[in-house]
């Protein structure tokens, strides 16, 4: 009996060990590619209104994923400033960009992003954790 709990237990902490190694590539790649668009000489959305969408998108996607990356509520929570952060940063790094302009429109475009990203992990996160529970029991 012993052994068949040692063994659920080492397969659950290696799922766990690679979740958490995909989480950590997936959340560079993604602020890498929010990075590189965001600072893209004559970069933008030709469609009106699908840039607000495009920013949206990315920073709740970059949210969602930043957030399972960290366990412990501190750490949540400083990602969510890095998140509002680099939103603020990558606007203002437009204005240095040929083609480019600083936009107080993205910026909120890049918060509310953010606030749905939360919305959309809290669910998530219970689900999670339940989910978690009702394996080691």
């Amino acid at each position: 009996m012993l052994s068949s709990v040692n063994c659920v237990m080492s397969r659950i902490a290696s799922q766990r060990t690679a979740l958490v190694l995909l989480l950590r590539v997936t959340l560079a790649a993604l602020i890498i590619a929010v990075v590189w668009k965001s600072l893209e000489p004559n970069g933008g959305a030709t469609i009106a209104g699908s840039d607000k969408l495009a920013h949206g998108l990315a920073y709740m996607s970059v949210t969602v994923v930043g957030l399972n990356n960290f366990r412990a509520l501190r750490f949540k929570l400083l990602f969510i400033m890095f998140a509002l952060a680099l939103g603020a940063c990558m606007e203002y790094g437009q204005s240095f960009v040929p083609g480019r302009d600083m936009s107080l429109g993205d910026m909120i475009a890049n918060a509310v992003g953010v606030s749905i990203g939360i919305a959309a992990y809290i669910p998530f996160s219970f689900w999670r954790r339940r989910r978690l529970q009702m394996a080691m029991a």
